[in-house]
């Protein structure tokens, strides 16, 4: 697993698509930083140490969207790219199980995203906290890159699994409009009480309630995650989540959504 794990990376590491990533990455975080400004000082009080984490928190979110798109290109760059190379019977031919093979692949894509994602924060940070004279590090900060990255596995996981019946463009696609759609529906019944919106149930409604239900709950982890950013610095009414509800769902359907994709893999076949 090891050595699967570390040949993604020395193959993506030596790819055109990590300099291109990377050449974005820097415009993105530059763009980020400028639009900052007017769009916290709409949302945060005027004091400086509010703004300023006003900022990050903007911050984190837009570069959360990046990182997004990130996980799903290096996902469908992992398992899929190896379907599509044709390279997947040399590397199953190397002394491993195929769910070896597969972990490693998901880990690589998860690891490899979130290097991404860690420059941009602290890029990010460092950029805020030198320009507005206001130190944004903090433990907090470390509590919502955990939650993000666990975040982030689940969504590669579920990149991965679809990737294994769609093409790279049509997975590519559907998450790119699901994302979003999902945190959509997240936060709206998370907000509304289930019996209050059964009162007036229509088709949306009950799609909402199928989309929040069936996976697993990217868009509640990514509101906590941020929250957790800027909880006490900034004032922000508090977010009501069950965890006694929301954490086994969460975990289970990832879990559920892992062995599924690797029973799927394990009966594929590769020639």
């Amino acid at each position: 697993m090891w050595h699967l794990y570390r040949s993604y990376f020395t193959t993506e590491f030596k790819s055109k698509v990590f300099f291109y990533l990377s050449i974005f990455t820097i415009i993105m975080i530059i763009v980020i930083k400028f639009l900052l400004d007017p769009v916290s000082q709409a949302i945060s009080p005027a004091d400086e140490k509010s703004l300023a984490f006003g900022n990050f928190g903007v911050f984190y979110l837009l570069s959360g969207m990046w990182m997004d798109i990130i996980i799903v290109v290096f996902s469908l760059r992992s398992v899929k790219g190896d379907f599509d190379y044709k390279v997947t019977p040399q590397m199953l031919s190397l002394p491993c199980h195929r769910w070896e093979y597969y972990i490693a692949k998901i880990l690589g894509a998860w690891s490899f995203s979130g290097f991404f994602f860690l420059v941009m924060c602290l890029v990010g940070a460092t950029w805020i906290s030198a320009d507005q004279g206001i130190n944004v590090y903090s433990f907090k900060m470390l509590s919502a890159f955990s939650l993000t990255m666990l975040r982030s596995l689940t969504l590669v996981i579920m990149c991965s699994f679809a990737s294994l019946f769609f093409s790279k463009l049509v997975t590519f696609a559907s998450f790119v409009f699901f994302l979003p759609l999902q945190s959509y529906t997240n936060s709206y019944f998370r907000s509304n009480v289930l019996k209050d919106v059964a009162k007036d149930l229509g088709f949306f409604e009950t799609c909402g309630i199928i989309l929040h239900n069936i996976f697993p709950r990217l868009g509640t982890i990514d509101v906590f995650a941020r929250d957790q950013l800027t909880r006490g610095f900034i004032k922000n009414p508090p977010i009501d989540m069950n965890f006694a509800v929301e954490v086994p769902h969460y975990l289970g359907l990832t879990l559920l959504i892992l062995l599924l994709s690797l029973l799927v893999f394990q009966k594929r076949d590769i020639i």
